[in-house]
C-alpha cells in the first residue's frame, strides 16, 4: 500500500498538530509522526490552559496576542462540532511579578505598547488591595526542594506586577 502526503510533520505536539492542522485547512493531506502516544502529549502540554500574551519577542508576543483572538471564538476557529463540547476559555487575565531578574517587565510591557496590547502596572498597595492573601515577599532566586534555604523569603518584597487582562 502505497500512501501520498503533501506534507508529513514531525510531532503532534501543540506546533505540529496545529501545523497539520493549518495545512489541512488549505487542502493539503497530512501525516504527523511521532514518538509519544497521542496527540497533544509533547512538551507543551504540561502548560495547557495558560494563554499568555508577554514573550520575550516581538514576533512572539504579536502571534500570542493574535492567538488569544482565536481563543475568544476557538469553535468557530476549528469549525468542526464536538459533542463532548469544546475547550472552554475563560478570560481572567495574568498578573506577572516585577522583579530584578525581568528587568521589571520594561521589554514585555514596551511590546504591549508598540501592539496595542491592553496591560495595567500595580503597585504592591494595588495587589494587595485585589488580592489580598498575596504574599508580596521575594523568594529569589528559585532554589531545588532539598535547599535548607528553599521557601525562605530573601528578605526583600515584590515591587509591583503588570497584568495582562487578555490571558
Amino acid at each position: 500500500m502505497s500512501e501520498r502526503y503533501d506534507a508529513i510533520i514531525i510531532g503532534a505536539g501543540i506546533i505540529g498538530a496545529a501545523t497539520g492542522f493549518e495545512l489541512s485547512k488549505m487542502g493539503w493531506k497530512t501525516l504527523n509522526i511521532d514518538k509519544l502516544p497521542a496527540a497533544g502529549y509533547g512538551s507543551t502540554s504540561n502548560s495547557c490552559a495558560i494563554i499568555r500574551v508577554y514573550y520575550s519577542t516581538l514576533d512572539g508576543t504579536a502571534m500570542a496576542y493574535e492567538g488569544y483572538h482565536y481563543w475568544k471564538a476557538w469553535a468557530d476557529y476549528l469549525d468542526a462540532p464536538d459533542e463532548r463540547g469544546h475547550a472552554d476559555f475563560i478570560d481572567c487575565g495574568t498578573m506577572v511579578m516585577k522583579t530584578e531578574h525581568n528587568a521589571n517587565l520594561a521589554k514585555h510591557t514596551g511590546f504591549c505598547d508598540d501592539l496595542g496590547i491592553p496591560y495595567d502596572s500595580w503597585s504592591p498597595d494595588q495587589i494587595t488591595a485585589r488580592l489580598p492573601i498575596y504574599n508580596l515577599e521575594s523568594f529569589a532566586p528559585a532554589r531545588r526542594m532539598d535547599d535548607e534555604r528553599f521557601g525562605q523569603s530573601n528578605g526583600r518584597k515584590i515591587e509591583g506586577a503588570v497584568f495582562f487582562p487578555t490571558g
